[in-house]
């Protein structure tokens, strides 16, 4: 990966001659710092300043893309039209309508029940253990251990995969391993990187300049995806990742999209 600023001409030669950017930004580590429990987080209010600058601003079409239910997103941003993203791609709201659309809904369906199930048994296992719990969002579930001490986060481990170690194995649930934490969802293809391809679709006679930020593995799926006209951005120092640029965290991110905004606007000679 390349530090975007480091190479920032090239970066801000393709804003500037794009009429339209489909901007997408992670939530968790991308927009603010990860924290000990998700109920804990908080956006700065400079980077909502920018959020509401960005999203008024008429190249510039704005969505979010979270683990997170939608609900939770929104509570956080208070932003009206833009898209909203929620469980990983499995939850969509567009901005002009009322209502969240469950993506791969009849897929799904028939893996509510499992979740439901895995829910039960891994609630009554790591009951016990603190700092281990488990988040529960309907359409995918969420084993936190960021809390727990060594011993109970290795503990947490082993009664995962006890539990859900051979379900994942005949591929009736998808696992992806984060940040502390495993991730349960339907076993489909249907991911951040699918409903991203939905929106450039959704845009493309505009052929707006893709610009993606993501932080977590689950963000690698919307990398893969994107071509080399479009501009991917990793936020934090995960080597691996497929995204073209990086940037070191949520600080520089805010840094970012104030230089987007600027350029966009027409305050920013670059």
């Amino acid at each position: 990966m390349k530090d975007l600023f480091n190479n920032w001409k090239n970066v801000s030669a393709k804003i500037k001659k794009s009429a339209f950017i489909l901007l997408l930004l992670d939530f968790d580590g991308t927009l603010c710092p990860i924290v000990s429990h998700p109920d804990l987080v908080k956006v700065d209010k400079d980077i909502l300043s920018l959020l509401n600058k960005l999203n008024k601003t008429r190249s510039i079409i704005l969505g979010f893309i979270s683990g997170r239910p939608i609900a939770d997103v929104r509570k956080q941003l208070k932003l009206k039209n833009v898209y909203y993203v929620g469980n990983h791609g499995l939850e969509l709201k567009k901005p002009k309508s009322t209502k969240v659309e469950i993506l791969a809904k009849g897929k799904i369906k028939n893996s509510l029940s499992l979740m439901r199930d895995l829910s039960k048994k891994l609630e009554n296992e790591i009951k016990r253990y603190k700092g281990v719990w488990l988040e529960d969002k309907k359409y995918s579930l969420t084993l936190h251990y960021r809390m727990a001490n060594n011993k109970n986060a290795l503990i947490a481990k082993r009664i995962f995969s006890e539990i859900v170690g051979e379900i994942e194995k005949k591929k009736l649930v998808r696992v992806t391993r984060g940040k502390k934490v495993f991730e349960i969802r339907p076993p489909y293809k249907q991911n951040k990187g699918t409903v991203v391809l939905k929106l450039k679709k959704i845009y493309l006679k505009k052929s707006p300049l893709l610009v993606y930020l993501g932080d977590d593995v689950t963000d690698e799926d919307v990398f893969e995806i994107m071509n080399t006209r479009d501009v991917s951005i990793h936020v934090g120092n995960n080597k691996k990742s497929k995204a073209i640029y990086s940037l070191k965290n949520v600080r520089a991110v805010a840094d970012f999209l104030k230089r987007v905004y600027c350029l966009k606007v027409g305050e920013l000679d670059a």
